[in-house]
């Protein structure tokens, strides 16, 4: 279940935050930690790169890194959901203009 933060954010009943912060920007945040992404929006689909998110998941083990990952993705994408919006998640690192 998800409740508004305000106009651009979403707070989930299981801990977790996103929120879009800028044009361009968006956070995710969970258990204390926080990471910024670069997102590119069009109509009702959100584009994040995931390599902006691998902050997220980077300290665990390589066992775990998958589940997380995918969790994370998971959540991001009910929360985008929840405000309408579709997940496009490109490989590779966020462009750099």
């Amino acid at each position: 279940m998800f409740t508004w933060l305000n106009k651009q954010g979403v707070r989930s009943d299981k801990g977790f935050e996103f929120q879009f912060t800028g044009r361009f920007t968006a956070e995710y945040c969970e258990r204390g930690r926080v990471t910024g992404m670069y997102v590119e929006g069009g109509g009702r689909s959100i584009t994040i790169y995931e390599g902006s998110l691998e902050p997220l998941w980077a300290s665990l083990p390589d066992p775990l890194k998958r589940a997380e990952r995918d969790r994370i993705i998971s959540n991001i994408r009910d929360a985008l959901a929840f405000q309408d919006l579709n997940l496009d998640l490109v490989s590779g690192p966020e462009p750099r203009y």
